[in-house]
């Protein structure tokens, strides 16, 4: 996990788990691998495959494509 200041954090549990705890108004999965915070989402692109490319407000290596399967939830969680 990483913070809005940069750190770093190592979790103990894995991202379903994780999910489940988190506020869902403020935190979306939009892949397999990435939780996203709604804060962090600056810009949004359409991808390939119908797909979604995220910008976020910090840098990071982890792929931040929405997955084709939950587009219209992200779309959703957005307010659009």
């Amino acid at each position: 996990a990483v913070d809005f200041n940069g750190n770093k954090y190592l979790l103990e549990n894995n991202l379903s788990h994780l999910e489940e705890q988190l506020q869902p108004t403020k935190f979306y999965r939009i892949n397999r691998h990435l939780l996203v915070n709604i804060e962090a989402v600056q810009k949004v692109h359409t991808w390939l495959g119908g797909r979604l490319k995220l910008e976020l407000t910090l840098p990071t290596t982890a792929e931040t494509v929405v997955s084709r399967d939950r587009v219209n939830g992200f779309k959703n969680w957005l307010g659009n």
